[in-house]
């Protein structure tokens, strides 16, 4: 297959200059007369073969011109191999867009330098070595844009959050520059290089992305995290890890209001953990601390860790549909709930909007009658900490709204819901009466529930039946790690049920709300530098200020959905009219994982490459770009030589 491409193939519309030059050659051919001869024995032989050999002479030439000229067209046309990915950085038009991964593992340093170090001196080297024609611009992940570099030096600056490749791909999208490559310096480690498998693969035809794992040599690293304080003892416990090399001699210690605690020695074997428990002394005030990790390591930023009391999320409940309907839903959660459900709210379609999903803690849409733009998006966003109850029903278009919107999150719904209406009233089946979810219900088989309209096909782990068999009620977890129970007839006023006017009914929607919230409500807020986090007054008018360790405002909420802290440490966080408490805020704990996450892209305008590779590449001295001149060199010899027979042949005939 030819290799052989062009950066710039609308040159070769001067191609048509060849027809002027063949043109013109054969209107300079010298003209010949007819005469006539009587004889050509008086002839020399040697006349017709010099003939003969002028008329070929003039043929090469010919060609060496037309050779020539498609080569020098060729030449402003700047040929490359197209086998050769690389081969695009020596394009004087190209435009090179590097972006340089700013999250705390570059940090790691192997030889004295770091990742981000060793990226900012490729960025660098690769901008010296382009041709000066070439636009250079550097990604500003504060501003979020793709900036000229006009610093003769680059400088790496970490930051704790996520890096958001996604957003440096769009502005790409909407540059106008005819050739683009984008340049990934990073690391790839924790969730960077799973990102970036997913957003790679739908580049633009006008987009090739170059990955550089600025880290090659075999990396080890120890770390701290998950520092809490042990309830009912005057101690914290955390937990250590030693991956890539056995860690030995490990000091360890907790600082509380400045004062140290007795260092622990801690020793691990190769890609091992263990938990430590730190005595804090019965002094201690069990306000908050860090716990801090003594010992040589190349990625010091994990070897420090907060803990503080914080306070229990809020439990805000969201029940979507029609109020009629829905009235005895947030009646059976008021009467069993107690003080677990903080607000019910309830909203028909028509009022509801994102935020109202975005601040609810549990959500319940039971057979909605309408599409929904809010719902739509809700059901496609990477909300964290969310719970979602969906009941079904048996009329088609509910059937289908319900359909498509469970079909946005899980593929697996898509197409499979069916309406089946029994001949004989069904009852419900627990699947048992002594687990933690049916716990407490008298029996199995409740006689006293009729059920006559439900879908069939509900995906997801069933968690009770039909009286037929038929999942009645399921659970699942999207992408984004919410829990959906999906049930496959209405849980409010219906026709298709008589669940509501059963002593089942409260228990029922009683287990399915705390089944539904379990593993998360009950947990401390959990607060990673950089990530954006739900504001727990959204919604509810109340300001508050968030203070540091060191008595300095960083926020002050108003009525922002979500809050964003920079850096890791204490913080205090001060509501209008309510009690204060102390919370931590650490790194995240996938940065101190050190494996690589970038897989091989199957993509062709996705290389995978050694730093070494792309500098030697960009040195535009490769074998193939030197063959055309050396070509080019080898036809005007061509022509020289054959102007030189030229003359000679006419000096000869002169003497003659």
């Amino acid at each position: 297959m030819n290799s052989l491409s062009f950066f710039k193939p609308e040159f070769f519309w001067a191609l048509f200059v060849l027809g002027a030059i063949i043109l013109i050659h054969f209107l300079k051919r010298p003209r010949t007369r007819n005469l006539k001869f009587s004889t050509l024995r008086f002839f020399q032989s040697q006349a017709m073969k010099s003939f003969k050999a002028r008329r070929l002479r003039s043929i090469l030439q010919l060609i060496v011109r037309c050779a020539l000229a498609a080569l020098i067209i060729a030449l402003f046309a700047r040929p490359f191999d197209k086998n050769n990915p690389l081969s695009m950085i020596n394009d004087p038009q190209a435009s090179i867009f590097v972006w340089i991964d700013p999250t705390p593992s570059m940090e790691m340093r192997t030889a004295e330098k770091s990742g981000g170090e060793i990226a900012a001196e490729v960025a660098d080297s690769l901008r010296r070595r382009l041709p000066v024609t070439s636009k250079f611009y550097l990604y500003d992940h504060a501003v979020k844009e793709f900036l000229p570099s006009v610093d003769e030096t680059v400088r790496f600056s970490s930051r704790h959050g996520d890096p958001d490749p996604a957003s440096a791909i769009r502005k790409l999208k909407t540059d106008g520059a005819e050739r683009k490559v984008l340049l990934l310096l990073s690391d790839f480690q924790g969730n960077t290089g799973a990102v970036f498998d997913s957003i790679l693969k739908d580049l633009p035809d006008d987009i090739m992305a170059v990955c550089v794992p600025v880290l090659q040599n075999k990396l080890w690293n120890y770390s701290i995290s998950d520092a809490r304080q042990i309830p009912g003892q005057n101690a914290v416990s955390v937990k250590v890890y030693a991956r890539g090399k056995a860690l030995q001699g490990g000091k360890i210690y907790a600082v509380i209001d400045n004062m140290r605690t007795a260092r622990i020695e801690v020793s691990l074997a190769e890609d091992d953990s263990t938990e430590v428990r730190i005595p804090l002394g019965s002094s201690s005030r069990l306000n908050g601390g860090e716990v801090i990790l003594e010992t040589p390591d190349p990625l010091s930023f994990d070897n420090r860790t907060f803990f503080a009391p914080g306070q229990s999320s809020s439990s805000r409940v969201l029940i979507v549909g029609d109020w009629n309907e829905n009235q005895v839903i947030a009646a059976a959660l008021k009467v069993s709930g107690g003080s677990m459900w903080d607000e019910i709210i309830m909203k028909n379609e028509l009022e509801l909007i994102y935020d109202d999903l975005d601040s609810a803690d549990l959500v319940i849409i039971n057979s909605f009658k309408r599409p929904s733009r809010a719902l739509d998006a809700f059901a496609v966003s990477h909300t964290r900490i969310k719970a979602v109850i969906i009941s079904l029903a048996v009329q088609e278009e509910i059937q289908n709204w319900s359909s498509v919107l469970l079909s946005k999150v899980f593929a697996s719904a898509s197409g499979k819901l069916s309406s089946f209406r029994p001949d004989t009233p069904v009852p419900m089946v627990l699947t048992d009466t002594i687990s933690e979810l049916w716990r407490g219900f008298p029996s199995i088989k409740s006689e006293e529930v009729a059920v006559y309209g439900f879908c069939k096909g509900i995906p997801g782990d069933v968690l009770l039946r039909f009286g037929g068999g038929t999942p009645a009620v399921s659970a699942l977890t999207d992408k984004a790690g919410r829990k959906w129970v999906i049930s496959a007839t209405p849980l409010g006023i219906t026709n298709e049920n008589n669940l509501c006017e059963t002593g089942f009914f409260v228990p029922f929607i009683d287990r399915l709300a705390r089944y539904a919230v379990s593993g998360f409500l009950d947990n401390k807020q959990v607060w990673i530098a950089g990530d954006a986090v739900r504001n727990p007054f959204y919604g509810e008018g109340t300001s508050a200020l968030i203070i540091n360790s060191d008595g300095e405002r960083k926020n002050i909420l108003q009525n922002q959905p979500f809050i964003k802290i920079d850096k890791p440490g204490i913080y205090k966080m001060v509501p209008s009219g309510k009690p204060s408490w102390n919370f931590a805020v650490n790194a995240d704990p996938h940065e101190s994982q050190i494996i690589s996450s970038l897989s091989n892209q199957d993509n062709e305008k996705v290389l995978i490459v050694k730093k070494d590779h792309l500098l030697s590449s960009a040195d535009s001295s490769s074998g193939f770009w030197y063959l055309p001149w050396a070509l080019l060199c080898l036809l005007l010899l061509a022509e020289i030589l054959l102007w030189t027979g030229k003359e000679s042949g006419v000096a000869k005939r002169s003497s003659e």
